[in-house]
């Protein structure tokens, strides 16, 4: 297929082979190289986003623990009824937070010593898993 134009002077989209020139900001590029940088443009869109998922939302993590009264018997530094939070994430360093949030949810006792840690039912799992990961992440106030 031969390449035209439009009366812009812009290239028009076609059978044509990937190397048939394509107008990019008045700028002529092969389509197969347009393809790449679109591919590398989606890599680094895909990459960022998850980057920006994965981030740990300490303010809403600090948040559900004074909600649920987990203050109560642990603090970030220092041991209280319970183990601290930092106390946690080094015994459990590397552990998945799912793990650690089953046991957040469902409570027990034998892991630091005999008193029972009630579960906390009322969170959701993603709460649970959102204290977890702030947890294992050694409880940053930011």
């Amino acid at each position: 297929m031969k390449n035209t134009t439009n009366p812009g002077g812009h290239a028009r989209r076609g059978n044509a082979s990937d190397q048939r020139p394509h107008c990019v900001h008045h700028v002529h590029l092969p389509m197969n190289l347009l393809r790449q940088l679109g591919s590398a443009a989606a890599i680094t869109a895909v990459l960022l986003t998850a980057g920006n998922a994965n981030a740990l939302d300490v303010q809403r993590a600090r948040e559900l623990a004074t909600q649920n009264a987990c203050l109560g018997c642990h603090s970030v530094t220092s041991r209280m009824v319970g183990p601290s939070y930092q106390e946690v994430g080094e015994k459990y360093k590397g552990m998945d937070p799912v793990k650690l949030a089953a046991r957040i949810k469902s409570g027990g006792s034998g892991h630091w010593g005999a008193l029972e840690m009630p579960p906390q039912t009322a969170l959701s799992d993603a709460d649970a898993r959102l204290l977890a990961e702030w947890v294992l992440a050694g409880s940053p106030e930011k």
